[in-house]
């Protein structure tokens, strides 16, 4: 298909089937995906794929890396990196520990990796790991469904919402009421992200 006519970030990306070309022409804002365990982050990133947006999940990222890391500290072993990924919510704690562990020497490094073919990233949740990389983002949301879902303790999800720099998405009603935040997200913020 021919992308002349593509407005750029929006369905019509999808429409236009430039998507993914050397030829697009979209430049996609970078957004960083935070909340709490269970209460959608993932989601909202595919959410964003309609737009064309790529999506990199940091458990997804770093399932190999926090297999290993499982396994050589004695905590649980797993044939294969899928299964730890399938698990990881048992334990949060040493998926924490792993992924502080890759980002020692350089608290951007999990960011910066995922970044490098990704336009979302999902989950962090370390402060030092933020602090050192919030800069590399056009937006950061935050995902709440905590009328849902209980919160994490802080030994694995150190991140609080603060209104004044991030975007608020409630995920306390049902997927199509989340899809419409994520519609307005875009209406909202693609224009200020574009200048």
């Amino acid at each position: 298909m021919d992308n002349e006519n593509c407005p750029g970030i929006n369905k019509h990306c999808k429409i236009y089937g430039c998507v993914g070309r050397s030829d697009c022409r979209r430049e996609l804002p970078r957004i960083l995906i935070l909340g709490h365990g269970r209460h959608g982050k993932d989601t909202v990133g595919e959410l964003l794929e309609a737009y064309g947006f790529v999506t990199g999940s940091s458990s997804f990222f770093m399932a190999g890396y926090v297999r290993d890391y499982l396994e050589s500290h004695g905590i649980v072993y797993y044939p294969d990196e899928y299964k730890a990924w399938e698990n990881r919510h048992k334990y949060r704690k040493s998926w924490y520990d792993a992924i502080q562990e890759y980002n020692k020497d350089d608290r951007a490094r999990m960011c910066r990796d995922i970044l490098a073919a990704h336009d979302v990233y999902t989950g962090m949740r370390a402060v030092n790991e933020y602090e050192a990389s919030v800069g590399l983002f056009d937006l950061v949301i935050w995902v709440d469904a905590s009328e849902r879902h209980e919160l994490e303790p802080k030994s694995s999800m150190e991140l609080e919402y603060d209104p004044s720099t991030m975007y608020y998405i409630d995920n306390n009603g049902t997927l199509d009421e989340l899809a419409q935040h994520v519609d307005y997200l875009i209406q909202d913020y693609w224009p200020h992200l574009c200048k």
